[in-house]
């Protein structure tokens, strides 16, 4: 079975992207709201055949994909993030979220992130290879039926700018590092992503001040052939 990632003692964890300990972790790491918000979702959860949880109320939204044996992981790494980001004094928050009412075709609550005035939405999804031999299960269980061998577990963090879906990152792990591992760049991808949706809406601004340009310029030489012909 695959270990839950979280059991990594502290003294054997991986150092950061730059090579250097993670100071982000605590000792004791305490779960943030947010991420609690998203175990609670998955509380009470379905799995399909290979092992991924889904919330067993249908009206309830969870940012995480994730196996019952990623889930800690997932759990403590978003409760991580979410630290790191309000360390740094970015606001993140539950959007659409404020309403119990359940509506089909209400937009879904997001995780954003409030990034220089710019908001951008981020999930955890894990993909995992099973060990050879292992079938997968056609059905649906409840979370605490299946049991499921795994090769291997990646997870890898989804950013996209709210206004703009052509704008995205991700960051996944690497073989001896997980995202875990690299908050502090994660978080400059927050910035640089944020830096990116800026450029959009300027390039688009700019788009729509030629179009305008073009218009007018066209609404002229009508305006004179129209003066042109009238005059002969």
């Amino acid at each position: 079975m695959l270990e839950s990632p979280g059991s990594v003692p502290q003294e054997t964890r991986s150092p950061d992207c730059h090579g250097t300990p993670n100071s982000s972790i605590p000792d004791e790491p305490l779960i943030h709201p947010l991420a609690r918000r998203e175990q609670d979702v998955l509380k009470d959860s379905t799995v399909d055949g290979r092992g991924f949880l889904s919330p067993l109320d249908p009206r309830a939204i969870s940012h995480l994909s994730v196996t019952a044996a990623g889930l800690p992981r997932a759990i403590k790494a978003l409760s991580t993030l979410l630290y790191a980001l309000e360390q740094r004094g970015h606001v993140v928050s539950r959007e659409n979220d404020g309403d119990t009412e359940y509506r089909l075709n209400a937009p879904h609550p997001k995780l954003i992130a409030l990034i220089h005035g710019e908001k951008i939405s981020f999930r955890l999804v894990e993909s995992v290879r099973l060990k050879p031999g292992t079938a997968t299960k056609s059905f649906i269980r409840r979370r605490t039926s299946p049991k499921f061998d795994y090769r291997s577990s990646t997870l890898t963090l989804y950013l996209q700018s709210v206004e703009f879906y052509n704008v995205s990152r991700k960051r996944s792990d690497h073989r001896h590092q997980r995202i875990e591992d690299c908050i502090e760049d994660i978080v400059s991808e927050f910035t640089r992503t944020a830096a990116a949706i800026k450029q959009a809406r300027e390039d688009l601004e700019r788009a729509h001040q030629e179009v305008e340009k073009r218009r007018l310029r066209e609404a002229e030489e009508r305006k004179q052939e129209k003066t042109l012909s009238a005059a002969s």
